[in-house]
């Protein structure tokens, strides 16, 4: 991948994430200084705050991963995360390997069903999917 695509996609994530915190401010959080000698890898449990405001709590880095948008797709494999999604939409081509993973629908109609059946860890949506998608998902 070359180092243009690289920065795009950095872009890309940077503004999906800006999108999930305004209006809301952001919240620096202090972690510990046990906290700062972990491993590289990541410090967890991490605290979060979604897009639809909820705190969400996660221990470690989720194993399998189901995407709802081509975008998320894209930057999921850009962060190194490829190997742990197991489903996307149909629109999900970039990179080739995306095009080999099951497909769940498109991000305004997904299969509920069958991306429960999966058992993913987290689901990776946007702002573009509908806010009822994500009150059945919840449900």
């Amino acid at each position: 991948m070359n180092r243009r695509l690289k920065i795009y996609l950095a872009g890309v994530f940077l503004g999906c994430l800006l999108l999930t915190v305004i209006p809301r401010p952001f919240k620096r959080v202090e972690r510990a200084e046990e906290d700062a000698r972990r491993e590289p890898q990541g410090i967890f449990p991490q605290y979060i705050t979604d897009g639809l405001g909820r705190k969400i709590a996660v221990d470690r880095p989720p194993a399998r991963l189901v995407s709802l948008a081509p975008s998320t797709t894209e930057i999921l494999y850009a962060l190194g995360a490829g190997e742990r999604l197991v489903a996307n939409t149909r629109y999900c081509n970039y990179p080739e390997a995306a095009t080999r993973l099951l497909k769940i629908g498109d991000m305004r109609h997904p299969d509920i069903e069958m991306m429960l059946q999966l058992r993913p860890g987290m689901v990776v949506g946007t702002v573009l999917s509908p806010l009822s998608l994500y009150e059945r998902m919840d449900a």
